[in-house]
């Protein structure tokens, strides 16, 4: 259930962001948010993955046991 709430909210963030950013540009056309826009998206996306996918590792694994 809680990863059913992650996926739930990071695809509301998702959202949000895509509504923002047409919204953003459609108002101000302006040249430094085609440098921004990207940058959000892929933040976005790492800090999901890292979230959603990562598998959490110990100390043990690294050493081989």
């Amino acid at each position: 259930m809680k990863l059913l709430g992650r996926y739930l909210a990071y695809s509301v963030i998702l959202v949000l962001l895509i509504t923002g950013s047409i919204l953003l540009i459609k108002h101000h056309p302006e040249v430094q948010f085609a440098f921004l826009l990207p940058g959000l998206f892929i933040m976005t996306y790492t800090i999901m993955r890292d979230s959603l996918f990562a598998r959490h590792t110990t100390l043990r694994s690294f050493r081989g046991r």
